[in-house]
Parts: C-alpha cells; structure tokens; sequence
C-alpha cells in the first residue's frame, strides 16, 4: 500500500469524496470540560503528512473503540473512509479550517516504509512579542518553547465547587523574557519536579509546552494548559538542541513551595568589566545575569545610534519594495517610528567595553521620546545632540546580560536594569530616572520611580563629553515526553481542547496609567523571567 497515490491534507476539502491520506499521529488527547466534572467528549489526534501541514482529527466519545487501540502516537498509517468537516470555532489545535472526523467505518493501515517521509514533530511556536495578540483570543491554542527557571509544588484549590490542582512554572526564552505558566490536573500530576531539578544539575533544561490558553497577568501574557496541552523535555529537535547549547548557567531549577508563586531566581553575580568580558569570552551567553558599577564615558554610534521601528513593538523594520515590515506585526499600515539604538561606552577601573538600551527603554532612560529628537530623514550617522549626551559621566550600576556582539565582533551586552547612582543600596531606575529629593528615603524614591508622584526632578544638567569609540577590549541532550500520566483519566483542555481555570488579569492602578499616558514614561527592566513547564 506504500506505492499507491495519496493524497495531501491541502487537498481535502468537504466535497464527499473518497480519500485516502498517509499521515503521521502527531499527538493524541482526549477532549473534556473540566467545569463539568471533566466529562469526555471525544478522543481527538494531530495528524501531519510530508508536506509539513497538519489537520486535527477527532472520534466521538464512547465509539469505534477497536479503532482508537489502532491508532498509536508516533506512528504513521494509510488512512481512508472518513469525514472532512468545519474545524471547531474555538481552541483549535493547528491552524486549518477544517478537521477529519473519524468512526467504525474508518479504515486503517500503517505503514512501516514512509518513516522518513513524514516529519516527527509538528509544532507551531509563538514568538514572546506576539503573545499579547493572543491573550483571551482562543481561537487557536499556542506552542511555546523556553528554559525552565522555577516550578511550584503541587497546590489545590477550590474551583467552581470542585477540586483543582495546579502547578505554576516559570520558562525563558531565547531573549530573557519570561513568562508564567500554569498547568492543571494530570498535567500537573506528571511533571515530577524534583526529577526535573536533578537532570537541571547536567544542563538547562528545555521545554516545549503545546496547545495553551494565553491570559494576562499582572499586565503580561501569561500560559495556561489545555486537555490537548503536551510537555516535552529536552526533545531531541533542532530547535531544543540550539537552545541547549546557546543557554549559560544557572541551570538548575527552582522549586518553591505550593503556597508561593512561581518566580525567577534574582541571581545576579557582582563583576567587574574585566571579569564581564571573560565571561564573554567563554562564550556564556543568554543565560547569566550579570550586576557591573560602571560609569559612562560616551556613545559608539559606527552602527548608528537610531533605527525605524516598528510603531506597535519597536522591532527595526525592513523594507520590500514599498512595503515595510515587522518580523513581529507583519506588513506595516502605518509609518515606522525613530527609535533609539544606543550603544554606551562604559568604563571603570578594570577595562571599558559596550553595553545597549533600545527602543521605549532608552526613551524613559533619556527622559525625551525618540520622536522628538529624531526626524526619519536625519543620517543615522550624524552624532547624537547634547540631550542625549547630557548621560555621560554619570555612574549606575547595571544589571546586564550578554548579546551578539557589534560590528568588528565587538563585545556587547544588553542592559536589563539600570540602578539609580553608584552604591549597593541603589533602587532601579525601571528605565525611569528619577533623582531622589533631600530628605527622601529608598522607600519613598522606588515609590517615586513606580510613577506614584507627579512630577520628575531628574537633573538636567549632566556633563557632555565627545563621542568616543570603544576599546575592545556540548551538553549531553536528552529527550523525554512526559506524557506519562499519575491517573487513569486525562484532564486537559482545547477546542478540542477546553480551557483549564487560568489566573485572572490584574487590572492596572491609576496611577501606572497616568504613568504611562505621561511624556516622560516610566517602565520596569526586563530583569525577571519566567519559565513554565508542561506535562
């Protein structure tokens, strides 16, 4: 049967007709509502032919149990005598329109020759930057993948006069951002933790987690699983083994008690330039965080000191003819916007080298927009005015972690905190840059810099010095599917796939909306991610 025609999943359309699929099952889950006592209502599966697409297919609860024994995850099958129809409003799996229901009459085969014809993995990951396009939006579920930071013990808690357990994680991509995941029921039951933290100890430990709810909170997109939600750890794909190999320690995972909420671990290791750059130099990039005193003694502006951003996520666009797109938000309708690229000389008594601050963050750093400094038209390679120059010489202690480095391979670091002055005690600027007034304590000031007063008395008359350039100065991969379940019955969600409880947003206090509707805005570093894992 391997030599007879097939035909693709972009060739099925609802017409009644007969067709006859070679398919790899992708995933299998069962669908149940969880508000109604997890009742079942179909045994569903992710099938994927060679062309890469996939199509959900789905048995009505309770039928064609002598085919579903059939039917084995991993495995690839002749599949005909089934139905093409409408694919669920709502939680679907993958993004076609339409699904394969299947019954007793459905007929089977699998097959042993087309291994290799058919991909093994079927996932669709959502970049961090496009995930508040998707909070409350379930018409699709999202696939993620990240590094494990932390996870909760098992909790129970009373929803809608049942039982539920859950679990929170915290996982980090590849650019530090972090993000809260909760996982429910069995899910939860099968993610053993302290298993987890033993295998951190070798390496990081990279999840995939699939089909999940997008929610908000604490005014960030948060994950949630689904009946159809899967976890794979350290996968031996392309995209875990990159991560793997790219990640820096830490690695070893946190697990904080059921009462607490998952969070990151604030390790953040004091160093000097001349240490910072070993660290470089190693090769320890995107994972460490690392606290440097430094003072800054220029600008670097050979890569120029300002881009066209995107106007909804500042991301530099690119240019098609005469379309301009983001990477993130697509084909752009309106105008890109100048936005700051600034590459800051910093010295202290060891050595100098670079660190960065982009787009809305240097803005509220600068405390003027980019838009009124910057026209479109200017040379990007003309030197920055004195307002912004007005920074240099004044000494911080940063909060960094290491990037891609400059032209020339210059050493480069991305700048997560900046702390308001030189000493240990000093509270974050938040990308703000408020000076403390006479007779304020730390307190009163970070309450200052949470946009809790009117007005900034930031000094505005800081030394300007010239420009001056800068000196420069394989883990072993595992795989595992914990798909492995503690109990008999599964307890996802999705569309296929409903919804588990999830977290609910916490609206924002008015003065953080003042805060952000002023000129001059105020917002938190990107310091804490989060890591979340799935089971």
């Amino acid at each position: 049967m391997d030599n007879e025609k097939y035909h693709f999943l972009s060739d099925l359309t609802m017409d009644d007709k007969d067709w006859r699929i070679r398919v790899r099952i992708s995933r299998v889950w069962n669908t149940i509502v969880p508000t109604a006592n997890d009742l079942l209502l179909s045994h569903d599966y992710l099938f994927t032919d060679e062309e890469g697409m996939t199509m959900q297919a789905t048995i009505k609860k309770n039928t064609a149990s002598d085919l579903r024994a059939q039917l084995i995850e991993g495995d690839i099958y002749c599949i005909m005598n089934f139905v093409v129809v409408q694919s669920n409003k709502k939680y679907r799996i993958c993004e076609s329109e339409q699904m394969i229901r299947l019954g007793k009459w459905t007929r089977v085969q699998q097959l042993t020759l087309a291994q290799h014809l058919i991909p093994v993995d079927a996932f669709k990951f959502i970049e961090h930057g496009l995930l508040m396009d998707r909070v409350n939006d379930d018409t699709s579920l999202t696939d993620f993948i990240g590094k494990l930071v932390s996870v909760t013990e098992l909790s129970k808690i009373p929803i809608n006069g049942r039982v539920s357990e859950k679990k929170n994680l915290i996982i980090q991509d590849k650019e530090m951002n972090e993000v809260n995941v909760t996982i429910w029921g069995d899910i939860a039951y099968g993610l053993d933790e302290q298993r987890v933290k033993e295998e951190s100890k070798e390496g990081a430990i990279i999840m995939i987690l699939t089909s999940m709810t997008v929610r908000r909170y604490e005014g960030k997109p948060s994950l949630s699983s689904t009946s159809a939600t899967k976890i794979y750890v350290n996968l031996n794909i392309p995209e875990v083994l990159l991560f793997r190999n790219s990640s820096a320690p830490p690695f070893e995972v946190i697990i904080h008690p059921s009462s607490m909420r998952a969070s990151s671990s604030p390790v953040i290791h004091k160093v000097t330039i001349k240490e910072l750059l070993a660290v470089y130099n190693h090769r320890q990039k995107q994972g460490g965080k690392y606290s440097c005193k430094a003072k800054i003694n220029g600008i670097h502006t050979n890569d120029g000191w300002w881009y066209n951003g995107c106007p909804k996520c500042q991301i530099g666009v690119n240019y098609n003819g005469s379309q301009v797109w983001c990477e993130q938000c697509g084909i752009l309708r309106e105008s890109p916007i100048p936005c700051y690229k600034l590459f800051f000389v910093v010295e202290d008594e060891t050595g100098n080298t670079i660190f960065s601050l982009l787009g809305d963050q240097a803005d509220a750093f600068i405390q003027i927009p980019a838009k009124t400094v910057i026209n479109v038209s200017d040379e990007k390679s003309s030197p920055p005015p004195a307002s912004i120059m007005r920074v240099c010489g004044t000494e911080h202690i940063f909060q960094v972690i290491c990037v891609r480095p400059l032209s020339g391979n210059m050493p480069c670091f991305k700048i997560l905190h900046i702390m308001r002055g030189s000493k240990d005690d000093s509270v974050p600027y938040f990308f703000g840059g408020y000076e403390r007034e006479a007779g304020k304590s730390k307190e009163q000031d970070l309450s200052l810099s949470m946009g809790k007063i009117k007005e900034s008395t930031l000094k505005r008359h800081l030394p300007v010095q010239e420009i001056c350039p800068s000196t420069p100065s394989p883990l072993k991969n595992k795989e595992r599917h914990l798909g492995e379940l503690k109990k008999d019955k599964s307890r996802s969600r999705s569309n296929n796939a409903c919804p588990d409880p999830i977290d609910d947003d916490l609206s924002l206090s008015a003065s953080l909306k003042k805060m952000r509707s002023s000129t001059s805005r105020n917002k938190k570093g990107f310091g804490i991610t989060q890591d979340q894992v799935d089971t």
